[in-house]
């Protein structure tokens, strides 16, 4: 599945408006709207990509600048043994896990904007900006300062608890859904969906968008990235 197909399977698991109660408040019309999957689709291909680069071995990941942190390390640097073992069909599973997971921190994030405004994609902003913008904010205080204290423990909560899952049912086998490094690359990844949305968005106006593209150092610019 593409990632924007896990945006619509996630919106679809979370929506419990009952539809016999009148008419649906304007936030959860815009929430529902195809509008919504269609920007997902947008940033399908980077979705992709971070996914194919998790799967190499490697400290730090994508996103991480500390190297000696439990959020450091790929799955591919955690599952090494097992990935060699694996075929196409099966990594592409594992690929999967983390698309959902990242869907999950996706959907937090469209939730918030549609209750908050809503808050809609910025056109013009090119997959290398969005990229470059969003891998160096993934594991800094960035989401810290655009949610509040409850829609970032839900991002955690759930992009956590999905991985877990996700991941045991793609094959990787781990000491317990609730393992150190189960738990921290679901949060790498729940984190990582959140943080896409909001750089895709106008809660970053233009102007930071411009700077924020530029006033950090970054590893993994999308050039360098986009062919490897």
């Amino acid at each position: 599945m593409r990632f924007s197909d896990h945006v619509r399977e996630v919106r679809a698991s979370f929506d419990v408006h009952p539809a016999a109660v009148g008419e649906a408040p304007a936030s959860l019309v815009w929430l529902r709207d195809d509008e919504r999957v269609a920007e997902a689709v947008r940033v399908d291909p980077l979705v992709d990509r971070f996914a194919e680069l998790e799967l190499l071995p490697g400290r730090p990941g994508v996103g991480r600048f500390a190297k000696h942190t439990h959020f450091a390390k790929t799955l591919g640097a955690r599952y090494a043994r097992r990935l060699t073992r694996m075929n196409e069909e099966e990594r592409e599973g594992v690929c999967d896990a983390i698309r959902h997971t990242m869907a999950v921190g996706y959907f937090f994030v469209l939730d918030s904007h549609a209750v908050s405004g809503p808050m809609n994609v910025v056109e013009g902003r090119t997959p290398a900006a969005i990229w470059d913008f969003w891998v160096v904010r993934l594991m800094n205080d960035f989401l810290e300062a655009a949610l509040s204290e409850e829609q970032l423990r839900a991002v955690q909560t759930f992009g956590t608890d999905a991985f877990a899952a996700a991941s045991q049912q793609a094959g990787l086998r781990s000491r317990g859904p609730g393992s150190l490094g189960t738990r921290s690359l679901g949060w790498v990844y729940a984190r990582g969906g959140a943080v896409l949305r909001i750089a895709q968005s106008d809660q970053v106006n233009s102007e930071s968008f411009g700077r924020g593209a530029w006033d950090l150092v970054n590893p993994w610019p999308y050039d360098a990235v986009a062919g490897a």
